[in-house]
């Protein structure tokens, strides 16, 4: 195939895809722009009313937790105080007889 005919096959088809679009353009539906026209829609107002109601999923498990783990650390924290003041009374039970027998 010379260059000519490559051309001219070129601006053929590129002739017949605008044809064609022109007509699938001027053969599809038009469509309307914005809400159809026709009777308004039944709308319902009501009274609005407060209510307190439960939330459950993970925000309930994730406050349990943090409950639990508050407690937790408060019992550590009364644990550690009784510990270190059973070593104090020891140590001077201990340092009393230790010095007592002297």
């Amino acid at each position: 195939m010379n260059t000519l005919s490559k051309y001219k096959l070129w601006i053929g088809g590129a002739f017949c895809l605008v044809v064609i679009g022109i007509v699938i353009g001027a053969t599809r539906p038009k469509r309307e722009s914005g809400a159809q026209s026709g009777a308004s829609p039944d709308v319902e107002v009501v009274q609005v009313e407060q209510k307190d109601v439960p939330i459950f999923g993970r925000v309930d498990r994730h406050a349990a937790l943090a409950d639990r783990l508050l407690v937790l650390l408060k019992d550590r924290k009364l644990a550690r105080r009784c510990a270190s003041a059973r070593r104090r009374s020891s140590r001077s039970t201990h340092s009393g007889e230790a010095g007592g027998a002297v």
